[in-house]
């Protein structure tokens, strides 16, 4: 008997006992979807382990299933590169997320001091153009004396230790910070992708611009007055020579009482010819800008990858360690250079008519640093003081390398003598 001798719909399932038709007596590709009732098959009917991957849909490389609110399965499209994949508890559905652990890869962020957190030169007055004031950081204005910067340690966002404050001085000028990272620690940057994230909070002031530029002159002998010409609001000031925007910088909003919260310009791709080297600019692109009006900028990262990440809060021992390979003081960390005081100064007895004492470093230099040294009465700098005569006398370093120099200065026989001194390697 053949299927051509049964009448349709002839036999039954009530005529089939169960278990009666094996797999043996149906040909391959016999029975098809059309064959079988919706909900027929139940997990009753499916053997454990019968159903393999091969049976599921085919799709596309890196997605992920996951059962969704209605208990359905549902896919998750691939992330990017570098995410992973995070539940958000029983009651929602898991999502891809950036890594903001950063005691899982330590060492990202390029800048120095981006919470502004070591200020040893402590500038508290209005500052000229193209001056470094918080560690590592260089002022950058349309003239002199547009801003006063300082160090903010009391309004700060969230876990932060300090911010970098700047208060116009002189109204409807732009202004800004660069920190131009040295070319041994961005190698990594270059031909890559590079964020840049940082938290921000004004007073008066709306819109702020930043930037991840390129050098293409010579490595470490940069110009950093980087801008010809500051421009008009809504434009964006204009480069000197060998220096590029590597993004394009647009507004970002600052009007409010509160920190605007994390804020990133992600993904940029450094691939200007012949970069250098790739440092961070942050300025006021308003021309409107009142006397006492102020912007406040902490936790500034520059990190290598498509994505910024949570901000690295280096130890401040680490912190100012690194920055003490630009710049040293024997100053307390808090006095300002020059200020009077004989806290950490050093002291000297001469034997004869010439003094020379060495000076060493407490971390070794970027380069050959220039050394100044102060006296503790007068605050001048170039001397050191003869504090048995009560007298500066005037002093200079001689062979300075990058761990240690020699102060040299007219003495008189068993005379004490004594210094404060600072010695810097900015770029």
């Amino acid at each position: 008997m053949d299927t051509s001798e049964i009448a349709a719909d002839a036999v039954t399932a009530a005529e089939i006992t169960t278990g009666a038709v094996r797999t043996t007596e149906i040909a391959t590709d016999a029975v098809t979807a059309a064959e079988i009732a919706a909900n027929a098959v139940g997990t009753s009917e499916i053997a454990d382990n019968s159903v393999t991957l091969a049976k599921l849909e085919d799709d596309t490389q890196g997605d992920i299933l996951y059962y969704g609110a209605s208990g359905a399965p549902t896919r998750l499209t691939a992330g990017t590169s570098g995410q992973f994949l995070k539940t958000q508890g029983a009651a929602a559905n898991p999502v891809w997320a950036n890594n903001a652990d950063t005691t899982i890869d330590s060492n990202r962020n390029r800048l120095i001091n981006g919470d502004g957190v070591v200020d040893q030169r402590g500038a508290s007055a209005a500052i000229n153009d193209d001056t470094y004031a918080w560690d590592r950081w260089v002022v950058l204005s349309d003239g002199n004396g547009v801003a006063t910067p300082s160090q903010e340690t009391s309004d700060l966002p969230t876990g932060a230790r300090a911010a970098m404050k700047m208060t116009v001085a002189v109204a409807n000028k732009k202004f800004g910070i660069l920190q131009i990272v040295e070319g041994v620690n961005c190698k990594d940057l270059i031909s890559n992708v590079a964020s840049l994230s940082m938290q921000l909070k004004a007073s008066g002031l709306t819109n702020v611009r930043a930037a991840i530029l390129s050098w293409t002159g010579t490595e470490d002998a940069v110009t950093s007055d980087v801008v010809s010409a500051w421009n008009a609001a809504g434009t964006n000031p204009t480069l000197v020579a060998n220096w590029t925007y590597e993004n394009t910088p647009a507004n970002i909003s600052v009007s409010g009482a509160a920190w605007a919260g994390d804020t990133s310009i992600a993904n940029i791709s450094i691939d200007t010819a012949s970069t250098k080297q790739v440092p961070a600019f942050i300025w006021v692109d308003v021309t409107d800008a009142a006397v006492s009006d102020t912007l406040l900028v902490s936790d500034v990262q520059l990190e290598p990858g498509t994505a910024a990440t949570g901000f690295e809060r280096r130890p401040l021992t680490t912190e100012l360690a690194s920055c003490q390979r630009y710049y040293e003081k024997t100053f307390d960390l808090s006095t300002i250079p020059g200020s009077l005081t004989t806290n950490g100064q050093s002291y000297w007895v001469s034997l004869g008519t010439l003094g020379r004492f060495p000076l060493l470093f407490q971390t070794r230099k970027r380069t050959v640093p220039a050394v100044t040294s102060y006296s503790y009465a007068t605050g001048a700098s170039g001397v050191v003081r003869n504090t048995s005569t009560n007298v500066d006398v005037s002093a200079g370093a001689v062979n300075t390398g990058e761990q240690a120099t020699l102060l040299t200065f007219t003495a008189a026989s068993t005379n004490e003598f004594a210094s404060q001194w600072v010695a810097e390697a900015e770029l």
